[in-house]
């Protein structure tokens, strides 16, 4: 799922699982990308000093710029879509509509545009009822509170990891002493895959279909819980690593492990109450993510 590929919005190709601390999350531009960028670059200065109206060179620049961006998006949605839950013969049947569903969204939003990871979204969206234009869409709509997961700099992400954080010293100190202090790692080696792939990466697409509802709802403080509870799900097992070449792996395959009992239900729950109590609970986080 992804796990070899170069992640982009178009234009990089920094894999996912290669994000090992939260200031290295960042692109990094791919020498194709830099041809296919220095080609735009010279089609807008042969526009800008043709004998057009001043105007109409910087329309015209302007459109070439948009449609430059949107190849180099197409191109990588086409390789992702063609790798996201490569298995799931329910994703083979649909794996054009996704593809539709992703450039529909980069020609609507082509400041974002597309970013790897999106096409785990699009292809829970795509299972679904309904014909091609409300797939369109229900995915327009998930983005629209989801957006921030996979804008630059990722900051849902960002200020995502200290509150996963804080809330595990909270509750599970042993645990967070473990990964932390003998381990060595830090969460943000493995929240970002995860939350990019909207848990795809973590959880079967069965699972997703009931869930990226319930993150679309959330929003942070959905990606919050869940990560939380799938922690203190595998605890046992985290416990016992030794070292990151041990514990990276068994994290990124999560979705090898068997899924936690009632997982949304008890989301659903912990959300309620986490939002119910008093910031002197340690919790004053769930007023910026409510």
């Amino acid at each position: 799922e992804l796990e070899n590929s170069e992640p982009s919005r178009g234009r990089s190709c920094s894999s996912l699982d290669k994000f090992s601390a939260r200031p290295n999350l960042q692109r990094h531009s791919c020498t194709g990308a830099f041809r296919a960028e220095e080609m735009s670059i010279c089609r807008v200065k042969r526009c800008l000093s043709s004998p057009l109206p001043a105007d109409d060179q910087l329309e015209e620049a302007s459109h070439l710029l948009a449609n430059s961006r949107f190849n180099e998006a197409a191109v990588v949605i086409a390789r992702d879509v063609s790798r996201v839950f490569p298995s799931n013969s329910r994703v083979h049947d649909v794996r054009i509509e996704i593809a539709e569903i992703l450039r529909a969204y980069a020609r609507e939003d082509p400041d974002l545009g597309y970013t790897q990871g999106m096409c785990f979204a699009a292809a829970v969206v795509a299972v679904g009822d309904g014909n091609l234009e409300g797939k369109q869409q229900r995915f327009s709509q998930l983005m629209e509170k989801l957006r921030d997961l996979w804008m630059p700099g990722f900051p849902l992400v960002e200020q995502g990891i200290p509150i996963v954080e804080s809330m595990l010293a909270s509750k599970d100190p042993e645990l967070m002493h473990h990964l932390y202090q003998t381990i060595k790692m830090d969460l943000g080696m493995v929240i970002p895959s995860a939350w990019l792939s909207v848990f795809g990466k973590w959880l079967p697409l069965d699972v997703l279909q009931d869930l990226v509802p319930f993150l679309q709802k959330e929003g942070l403080a959905g990606f919050v819980i869940v990560t939380f509870l799938m922690l203190l799900a595998h605890r046992s097992k985290l416990l016992v690593a030794r070292s990151l070449d041990e514990i990276l792996p068994f994290i990124n395959s999560f979705s090898k492990e068997a899924v936690p009992d009632q997982l949304l239900s008890v989301c659903q729950v912990s959300v309620t109450q986490l939002r119910s109590r008093s910031d002197s609970d340690g919790m004053s986080w769930v007023s910026v993510v409510g």
